[in-house]
Formats: structure tokens, sequence, C-alpha cells
């Protein structure tokens, strides 16, 4: 039985249920992000603004010329 808000509060084992469509959750379990996970923080780190990432971000970093 899958259990929690976010459908972690029990680790992967190998006879776990997974969900169905891993595009709408954030974890496989307590642990283990999803793609989805991944993508977001990717998303912010590269191009988002000085309250997440500081004094710039990965995108603007890339840009800088040396």
């Amino acid at each position: 039985m899958i259990k929690g808000k976010l459908y972690a509060e029990q680790p992967c084992k190998l006879d776990s249920k997974l969900c169905e469509d891993r595009s709408v959750m954030l974890f496989w379990d307590q642990f283990h992000p999803t793609e989805v996970a991944y993508k977001l923080a990717a998303m912010v780190l590269y191009g988002g603004g000085t309250q997440h990432v500081s004094p710039m971000n990965i995108g603007q970093l890339a840009e800088l010329q040396f």
C-alpha cells in the first residue's frame, strides 16, 4: 500500500508497488526523487531568480566571458 502525502513514506524494495505515472510524483519513496523532481531542480538552478540561486543562476554563469 502506498502511503503519505507525496506517496513517499515507505522505502523502495524489490516488491514495492511503484507509482504508475511517475510524471506526476516527486518521489519514488522517502529517499529517491523522480525525474520530475530533478527536472524542477534543474530549471530553478539553471534559470531561477536570485531568491533561489545567488549571486547568479547556472545559465548566467554559463554565459560569462573570460
